[in-house]
């Protein structure tokens, strides 16, 4: 274990104590608090059984693994008694991937699963070689039993990008979408779409009031899987497909306090009333006068000057003009502002 300057949130080991002894460091140390004590320590004992657990090799590795494993449970059991079921033993190194009712004697049937295992948090860049959001959203929506969708801006570049996952999502689970007329982008297009699939949609129409930017999609599953999506991607084509977008898929597995604030906060939103029923009428005349006032604000910002070549330019051209020749060519680099120059 090597030390270096700075923060830290790290338990105190045997290890750890030997090396603060060392004259050449001033260290910080503070007793360890009730309410944060569990996190800390199981994710301690976690870091260890991963170590060690990783380091098991050999033709009967998984068996000497479960028999680790198993033993831990055991000794928890003993250490405290009551909290370690003899049902917290692993037996015999089977996966549960799928469980679903049997109907009409058709059995379990295939579900398609999500591109990211449901158990891990993963970082989406859009990247030539890697994850696309747009894909990965497009696989979670199957096995979702429920979706909440929190979207700054809908287009309908995007609705059409997963519009078939959508539609065979609605046809079996609700889908609630919260969104506003912050800044006009949203379409209705998107939105008349979005509500012949069936979807529930509550809008934020005071932009003033309510400048929502947030995207993210939650997908409950009632399995205790569930897993989400918050990042920067809009609800729109570039953005889903090649758009330089971040967005973080997070696990309930690992992540279970931030999908909890989530499932919170979406419910919030959804009974505060600054957000209403989609109304199609109210939000065309909302997105019109908004649209309106944004021209006329960015016509009272936008003052164009020419640089110093420009302006050479349109001496050139007005000194051609007076003197009769009114059809003229300007050839210039690319880059040098020949569109403001056809402007000015």
């Amino acid at each position: 274990m090597k030390l270096k300057p700075g923060l830290y949130e790290q338990l105190v080991t045997a290890e750890l104590r030997a090396l603060l002894d060392d004259p050449a460091w001033v260290a910080q140390v503070e007793a360890l608090g009730t309410d944060a004590a569990p996190d800390l320590l199981a994710r301690h004992v976690f870091d260890t059984a991963h170590r060690v657990l990783g380091g098991i090799g050999g033709r009967d590795r998984l068996q000497r693994q479960l028999h680790v494993t198993n033993r831990l449970l055991t000794l928890l059991g003993e250490l405290a008694p009551g909290e370690v079921e003899a049902g917290d033993v692993v037996t015999p190194g089977l996966l549960l991937s799928l469980l679903r009712a049997q109907q009409a004697g058709l059995g379990l049937g295939r579900l398609r699963r999500p591109g990211i295992p449901l158990r891990h948090s993963e970082l989406i860049v859009n990247g030539p070689r890697d994850l696309r959001v747009g894909l990965e959203i497009a696989r979670e929506l199957p096995s979702a039993d429920r979706v909440d969708l929190l979207m700054s801006f809908v287009k309908w570049s995007g609705f059409v990008e997963l519009r078939e996952a959508l539609a065979t999502f609605c046809a079996h689970g609700p889908l609630r979408v919260l969104t506003t007329t912050y800044m006009g982008a949203t379409e209705h297009e998107a939105l008349e779409a979005l509500k012949e699939l069936g979807a529930e949609i509550r809008v934020s129409y005071d932009p003033r009031r309510t400048r929502l930017h947030a995207k993210a999609w939650l997908f409950h599953r009632d399995s205790g899987f569930s897993t989400a999506i918050i990042g920067s991607s809009n609800l729109s084509h570039a953005a889903l497909r090649d758009g330089c977008e971040w967005n973080v898929r997070l696990s309930q597995r690992d992540s279970p306090s931030l999908l909890a604030k989530f499932r919170t906060t979406f419910a919030q939103y959804w009974e505060d009333p600054s957000f209403e029923a989609y109304d199609p009428e109210r939000f065309r005349l909302v997105l019109g006068a908004r649209r309106d006032a944004g021209r006329d604000a960015l016509a009272s910002l936008v003052r164009l000057r020419p640089l110093p070549h420009q302006q050479a330019v349109l001496e050139a051209l007005q000194a051609e003009r007076q003197a009769g020749h009114t059809r003229n060519l300007v050839v210039a680099a690319t880059g040098t502002g020949k569109t403001v120059v056809a402007a000015l």
